[in-house]
């Protein structure tokens, strides 16, 4: 017979996430986690076993969230410009919106983290890949420069996320003063203004001739 779980396990996973975006996967024990889930230590055993599965299964939450609308939007837009335009757009918002977690999760993957490490490798490929078939189309159809498509990929997406990953890393890493002038830039570093310019900036650059947009 199952053990009924009164949802245990998706207030395990809730508490979880802002957990992780508060202090990193390593920032915490299941302890915690449990008392602001109120949840009985014996239920996480019962749900996930050990700590690594719980951290596996609330980064997959999340991204997976994202990756079912990012292939959706990726492959609206008239033109393969214009997907790739989207998919950018896509990638870069929700760098931004979930820029508290993936600052944690870089942190925990430098201070050692296998799990976090190996979350990283696995999910980057996914849109990364969808982002490259898009540029090596553009490229085929003569949207962008004629340059090694690995180039562009590595240019266009440095380009446009950079500022948010640079945004909230620095805002874990600063002190408390610092971190007030960091949010003073918050509108020209990851505003939605600010975001779809550099989009627009960094797919100009690549322009074949006319901007792209045919």
């Amino acid at each position: 017979m199952s053990r009924p779980s009164n949802k245990a396990d998706l207030k395990l996973l809730k508490a979880g996430e802002s957990l992780v975006r508060e202090k990193g996967f390593l920032g915490f024990s299941i302890r915690e986690l449990c008392q602001k889930a109120n949840v009985n230590l014996g239920m996480f055993h019962y749900h996930f076993k050990s700590k690594n599965e719980f951290g596996r299964r609330v980064f997959e939450k999340i991204y997976e969230e994202f990756f079912v609308d990012f292939e959706h939007k990726a492959l609206t837009g008239e033109t393969e410009f214009e997907q790739l335009e989207n998919a950018l757009r896509e990638l870069t918002f929700f760098m931004r919106d979930n820029g508290s977690i993936i600052a944690s999760m870089l942190g925990d993957a430098l201070c050692g983290s296998r799990l976090t490490a190996d979350i990283i490798k696995n999910i980057a490929p996914r849109h990364l890949g969808i982002i490259f078939e898009l540029i090596k189309k553009c490229l085929k159809k003569g949207y962008i420069k004629k340059m090694p498509a690995e180039k562009i990929l590595v240019f266009v997406v440095s380009s446009v996320i950079s500022s948010c990953i640079l945004f909230y890393v620095s805002k874990k890493i600063c002190s408390k003063q610092e971190a007030l002038f960091i949010d003073s830039l918050r509108e020209s570093m990851v505003g939605d203004k600010a975001i779809l310019e550099r989009i627009s900036i960094s797919l100009n650059a690549l322009n074949a001739e006319t901007g792209g947009k045919k």
